[in-house]
Protein backbone atom coordinates (compact mmCIF):
# COMPACT_ATOMS: atom_id res chain seq x y z
CA UNK A 1 0.00 0.00 0.00
CA UNK A 2 1.13 2.97 -0.78
CA UNK A 3 1.73 6.35 0.68
CA UNK A 4 -1.57 8.17 -1.36
CA UNK A 5 -3.48 4.60 -0.47
CA UNK A 6 -2.54 5.21 3.49
CA UNK A 7 -3.34 9.00 3.10
CA UNK A 8 -6.91 7.57 1.84
CA UNK A 9 -7.52 5.49 4.58
CA UNK A 10 -6.75 7.45 7.26
CA UNK A 11 -8.68 10.07 5.92
CA UNK A 12 -11.50 7.85 5.95
CA UNK A 13 -11.43 6.91 9.76
CA UNK A 14 -10.99 10.64 10.62
CA UNK A 15 -13.83 12.15 8.84
CA UNK A 16 -16.06 9.14 10.24
CA UNK A 17 -14.98 9.50 13.72
CA UNK A 18 -14.80 13.33 13.65
CA UNK A 19 -18.87 13.13 12.42
CA UNK A 20 -19.15 10.72 14.97
CA UNK A 21 -17.97 12.38 17.68
CA UNK A 22 -19.20 16.08 16.85
CA UNK A 23 -22.88 14.40 16.76
CA UNK A 24 -22.90 11.51 19.26
CA UNK A 25 -19.37 11.69 20.93
CA UNK A 26 -16.67 9.50 22.18
CA UNK A 27 -16.88 5.54 22.43
CA UNK A 28 -15.18 5.40 26.11
CA UNK A 29 -12.67 2.32 27.08
CA UNK A 30 -14.16 0.88 29.84
CA UNK A 31 -10.95 -1.50 30.30
CA UNK A 32 -8.81 1.70 30.64
CA UNK A 33 -8.24 2.05 33.90
CA UNK A 34 -9.35 -1.58 35.12
CA UNK A 35 -7.09 -3.28 37.59
CA UNK A 36 -8.59 -6.22 36.90
CA UNK A 37 -7.69 -6.30 32.58
CA UNK A 38 -4.99 -8.60 31.97
CA UNK A 39 -5.68 -9.03 28.52
CA UNK A 40 -1.51 -10.15 27.07
CA UNK A 41 -0.13 -11.24 23.90
CA UNK A 42 2.14 -11.51 21.51
CA UNK A 43 3.18 -8.73 19.05
CA UNK A 44 6.18 -7.56 16.79
CA UNK A 45 6.51 -3.80 17.17
CA UNK A 46 8.93 -1.09 16.24
CA UNK A 47 9.35 2.37 18.58
CA UNK A 48 9.93 5.91 17.42
CA UNK A 49 13.04 7.31 17.52
CA UNK A 50 13.73 10.14 20.33
CA UNK A 51 13.02 12.64 18.34
CA UNK A 52 9.89 11.80 16.74
CA UNK A 53 8.81 10.81 20.15
CA UNK A 54 9.44 14.48 21.78
CA UNK A 55 6.93 16.13 18.51
CA UNK A 56 4.77 13.96 19.76
CA UNK A 57 5.16 14.59 23.60
CA UNK A 58 4.75 18.34 22.51
CA UNK A 59 1.37 17.23 20.94
CA UNK A 60 0.11 15.64 24.13
CA UNK A 61 1.05 18.29 26.16
CA UNK A 62 -1.14 20.71 24.25
CA UNK A 63 -3.89 18.28 23.97
CA UNK A 64 -4.04 18.01 27.93
CA UNK A 65 -4.45 21.75 28.07
CA UNK A 66 -7.71 21.43 25.98
CA UNK A 67 -8.37 18.48 28.06
CA UNK A 68 -7.07 17.61 31.21
CA UNK A 69 -8.39 14.36 31.74
CA UNK A 70 -7.46 13.21 28.68
CA UNK A 71 -5.30 9.51 28.56
CA UNK A 72 -2.11 10.23 26.83
CA UNK A 73 -0.23 7.65 25.80
CA UNK A 74 3.21 7.82 28.06
CA UNK A 75 5.73 8.28 25.61
CA UNK A 76 7.57 5.07 26.69
CA UNK A 77 4.53 3.15 25.59
CA UNK A 78 4.23 4.83 22.18
CA UNK A 79 4.81 1.93 19.18
CA UNK A 80 3.79 0.75 15.98
CA UNK A 81 2.49 -2.91 15.63
CA UNK A 82 4.18 -3.99 12.71
CA UNK A 83 2.25 -7.51 13.68
CA UNK A 84 0.21 -8.89 16.06
CA UNK A 85 1.30 -12.77 16.53
CA UNK A 86 -1.45 -13.77 19.40
CA UNK A 87 -3.79 -11.30 19.69
CA UNK A 88 -4.46 -10.12 23.68
CA UNK A 89 -6.68 -12.37 25.54
CA UNK A 90 -7.06 -13.23 29.47
CA UNK A 91 -4.61 -16.33 30.67
CA UNK A 92 -2.08 -15.57 27.74
CA UNK A 93 1.75 -15.87 29.26
CA UNK A 94 4.53 -16.17 26.80
CA UNK A 95 6.24 -18.49 29.75
CA UNK A 96 3.70 -21.11 28.81
CA UNK A 97 4.56 -21.31 25.29
CA UNK A 98 7.38 -22.64 23.03
CA UNK A 99 9.14 -19.24 22.25
CA UNK A 100 11.76 -20.76 20.24
CA UNK A 101 10.06 -21.70 17.04
CA UNK A 102 8.21 -18.29 17.14
CA UNK A 103 11.72 -16.17 17.32
CA UNK A 104 12.72 -18.44 14.15
CA UNK A 105 9.83 -18.27 12.31
CA UNK A 106 9.66 -14.06 12.51
CA UNK A 107 13.45 -13.99 12.02
CA UNK A 108 13.17 -16.16 8.59
CA UNK A 109 10.57 -13.61 7.66
CA UNK A 110 12.64 -10.65 8.32
CA UNK A 111 16.15 -12.53 6.45
CA UNK A 112 15.47 -10.50 3.16
CA UNK A 113 14.00 -7.30 4.86
CA UNK A 114 16.00 -3.96 4.87
CA UNK A 115 15.81 -0.74 6.88
CA UNK A 116 13.18 1.40 5.98
CA UNK A 117 12.48 5.32 6.28
CA UNK A 118 9.03 6.20 7.82
CA UNK A 119 7.58 9.18 8.36
CA UNK A 120 4.99 10.24 10.88
CA UNK A 121 2.44 13.22 9.44
CA UNK A 122 -0.55 14.64 10.93
CA UNK A 123 -3.24 12.69 12.84
CA UNK A 124 -5.85 10.70 12.90
CA UNK A 125 -9.13 9.36 14.58
CA UNK A 126 -11.68 6.68 16.12
CA UNK A 127 -14.58 7.54 18.03
CA UNK A 128 -11.86 5.58 20.91
CA UNK A 129 -8.78 7.09 19.99
CA UNK A 130 -6.39 9.56 18.35
CA UNK A 131 -3.34 8.17 16.30
CA UNK A 132 -0.27 9.55 14.90
CA UNK A 133 -0.46 8.66 11.03
CA UNK A 134 2.81 6.65 9.62
CA UNK A 135 3.70 6.53 6.07
CA UNK A 136 6.75 4.13 5.30
CA UNK A 137 8.85 5.71 2.61
CA UNK A 138 8.92 2.14 0.52
CA UNK A 139 7.54 -1.28 0.50
CA UNK A 140 9.59 -2.72 3.32
CA UNK A 141 7.00 -2.50 6.01
CA UNK A 142 4.71 -4.60 3.49
CA UNK A 143 6.98 -7.38 2.59
CA UNK A 144 7.86 -7.99 6.14
CA UNK A 145 3.85 -8.22 6.91
CA UNK A 146 3.72 -10.14 3.95
CA UNK A 147 6.30 -12.37 4.22
CA UNK A 148 5.02 -12.88 7.99
CA UNK A 149 2.01 -14.04 6.68
CA UNK A 150 3.33 -16.77 4.63
CA UNK A 151 6.09 -18.01 7.34
CA UNK A 152 2.77 -18.25 10.12
CA UNK A 153 0.21 -19.48 7.93
CA UNK A 154 2.63 -22.20 6.67
CA UNK A 155 3.82 -23.32 10.27
CA UNK A 156 1.89 -25.64 12.71
CA UNK A 157 2.17 -22.39 15.52
CA UNK A 158 -0.79 -20.89 16.76
CA UNK A 159 -1.27 -17.55 16.01
CA UNK A 160 -4.41 -15.11 15.76
CA UNK A 161 -2.41 -13.15 12.00
CA UNK A 162 -5.34 -10.85 10.77
CA UNK A 163 -7.85 -12.07 12.59
CA UNK A 164 -9.07 -9.01 14.02
CA UNK A 165 -8.55 -6.72 11.36
CA UNK A 166 -6.13 -7.01 8.26
CA UNK A 167 -2.49 -4.89 9.57
CA UNK A 168 -2.10 -2.19 7.04
CA UNK A 169 -1.60 1.02 8.44
CA UNK A 170 1.37 2.45 10.36
CA UNK A 171 0.03 4.49 13.46
CA UNK A 172 0.35 4.95 16.65
CA UNK A 173 -2.17 5.43 19.29
CA UNK A 174 -1.41 8.92 20.90
CA UNK A 175 -4.98 9.42 22.99
CA UNK A 176 -7.54 7.19 24.18
CA UNK A 177 -11.27 8.22 25.77
CA UNK A 178 -11.76 7.29 29.26
CA UNK A 179 -13.82 10.57 30.06
CA UNK A 180 -16.44 12.38 28.22
CA UNK A 181 -15.33 15.75 26.60
CA UNK A 182 -15.49 18.74 28.06
CA UNK A 183 -15.42 21.01 25.13
CA UNK A 184 -16.07 18.96 22.92
CA UNK A 185 -15.86 21.45 19.85
CA UNK A 186 -12.52 22.62 21.05
CA UNK A 187 -11.26 19.78 21.34
CA UNK A 188 -12.44 18.76 17.83
CA UNK A 189 -10.59 22.20 16.55
CA UNK A 190 -7.34 21.31 18.08
CA UNK A 191 -6.91 18.32 16.64
CA UNK A 192 -7.60 19.96 13.07
CA UNK A 193 -5.08 21.74 13.72
CA UNK A 194 -2.56 18.80 13.76
CA UNK A 195 -4.12 17.54 10.77
CA UNK A 196 -0.83 17.95 8.47
CA UNK A 197 1.40 18.76 11.11
CA UNK A 198 4.76 17.19 10.62
CA UNK A 199 6.40 15.11 13.85
CA UNK A 200 8.98 13.27 11.72
CA UNK A 201 11.17 10.91 9.52
CA UNK A 202 13.24 8.24 10.91
CA UNK A 203 14.94 4.88 9.89
CA UNK A 204 13.37 1.78 11.25
CA UNK A 205 15.90 -0.80 11.64
CA UNK A 206 15.12 -2.53 14.67
CA UNK A 207 11.69 -4.45 16.05
CA UNK A 208 11.15 -6.04 18.97
CA UNK A 209 9.48 -9.39 20.26
CA UNK A 210 7.17 -8.26 22.88
CA UNK A 211 4.57 -9.77 25.23
CA UNK A 212 2.61 -6.76 25.94
CA UNK A 213 -1.12 -5.59 27.26
CA UNK A 214 -3.70 -4.56 25.64
CA UNK A 215 -2.43 -1.01 25.36
CA UNK A 216 1.13 -1.68 25.25
CA UNK A 217 2.14 -0.42 28.60
CA UNK A 218 5.79 0.08 28.88
CA UNK A 219 5.46 -1.08 32.38
CA UNK A 220 3.98 -4.25 31.59
CA UNK A 221 5.91 -5.17 28.16
CA UNK A 222 8.62 -7.75 28.58
CA UNK A 223 11.03 -7.29 25.89
CA UNK A 224 11.37 -11.60 24.43
CA UNK A 225 13.34 -10.80 21.39
CA UNK A 226 15.34 -8.04 19.32
CA UNK A 227 15.66 -8.13 15.60
CA UNK A 228 18.12 -5.96 13.34
CA UNK A 229 17.49 -5.29 9.81
CA UNK A 230 20.33 -5.17 7.81
CA UNK A 231 21.37 -3.56 4.41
Amino acid sequence: MDSVELKEKYDALYNAAFSEIKNEGLTLDRYLDDPKDERKGLSLILQPSGAIAENVELFLSDARRIEPELYVQPIADLHVTVMSIISCREGFDYRRIDLKPYIECIAQSLCESIPFGLQFKGVSLSSEAVMICGFPQSQQLEHIRNRLREHFNTSNLFHTLDIRYKTELAHMTAIRHRMPLRDCSAFLEFIQRYREFDFGTMTASGLQLVETDWYARAKNRVNLHDYRLEI
